[in-house]
């Protein structure tokens, strides 16, 4: 028997999962063909993530061409070692319009290019130690706003990813937002 435990949001680390299995075989007695297994969900999570202030819905009678979107890109050194540079990229969906993108806040100091619908930070000496030995200290974020191209419908969907740097690793991909 092989299962398969769905990722998060489906079941969260912490929740009891319980499986049965029961086996009605022919000419055997059947006493004792049944199993019950219940188990703790554990496992290492990356917080890393992407989100819009809006909660990915928006009555399209609250929303009109003068508002904005308005996103944050957390980020967390779960390392072993403080990340001397990180670099956060966010290719931004055709649907938004990259001339109306403004920086609301962010944990550090950064500077910010934009190249064609791609926006990069740079976070040059940010020394963000591993979260393990400074959980406070350990964590970054980049918020902006944006708004949306003209035309946007009932049902129109924009999706969204960050890739975050650390020092020279491969990317770390954010959901999609």
């Amino acid at each position: 028997v092989e299962m398969q435990v769905p990722t998060i949001p489906t079941v969260n680390l912490g929740d009891v999962i319980t499986n049965s299995a029961v086996i009605n075989p022919t000419n055997v007695v059947p006493m004792n063909n049944e199993a019950t297994l219940s188990q703790i969900v554990v496992g290492s999570y990356d917080p890393n993530d992407k989100c819009e202030s809006h909660g990915g819905k928006i009555a399209l009678n609250e929303f009109s061409s003068n508002d904005y979107l308005t996103y944050t890109i957390q980020f967390e050194n779960t390392g072993t070692a403080n990340a001397a540079f990180i670099r956060v990229e966010d290719e931004l969906n055709p649907l938004l319009n990259p001339n109306t993108v403004e920086m609301v806040g962010s944990s550090h100091d950064y500077n910010l290019k934009r190249i064609g619908n791609k926006l990069i930070w740079y976070f040059y000496n940010i020394n963000l130690p591993p979260s393990s030995s400074s959980f406070s200290s350990g964590h970054g974020y980049i918020q902006f706003r944006i708004k949306p191209n003209a035309g946007y419908t009932i049902g129109t969907i924009i999706p969204n990813k960050a890739d975050i740097y650390f020092d020279y690793n491969p990317p770390i991909i954010t959901n999609t937002f």
